[in-house]
């Protein structure tokens, strides 16, 4: 009998190597608080590469990438150069998490709440 292995609908989180745990613990917050799934990654690049990486690595369609720098949230549908939003890594940790729940509302095909 073959083996098969479930894949598990989820946010795909690709981070690069510097990028900061408390910020890619906002995101992970603001998934969570809208009930989707996430998996995190180590990923290579920029964040809009990590984040458009992962949008297609992602069975839900929606990925985001955190660099030291950026963090990106991205959708399988659009353009590589497209993505929904893109802040700075230094944002404040509200803004950040938001950034978090967008990526889950776009899932649930709910409104997006503000991003500064």
């Amino acid at each position: 009998m073959p083996f098969y292995k479930a894949v598990r609908p989820s946010i795909k989180i690709f981070t690069g190597p510097e990028a900061d745990d408390d910020v890619v613990r906002q995101l992970m917050l603001g998934i969570e608080e809208e009930g989707i799934p996430f998996e995190t990654e180590k990923g290579n690049g920029t964040a809009l590469e990590m984040a458009y990486d992962a949008s297609g690595a992602s069975t839900l369609g929606v990925g985001v990438g955190v660099s030291s720098r950026e963090i990106v949230l991205h959708f399988s549908k659009l353009e590589k150069d497209h993505p929904l939003f893109r802040i700075g890594s230094g944002s404040d940790p509200e803004t950040v998490r938001n950034i978090g729940t967008n990526g889950a509302r776009l899932v649930k095909g709910m409104p997006f709440k503000e991003v500064q």
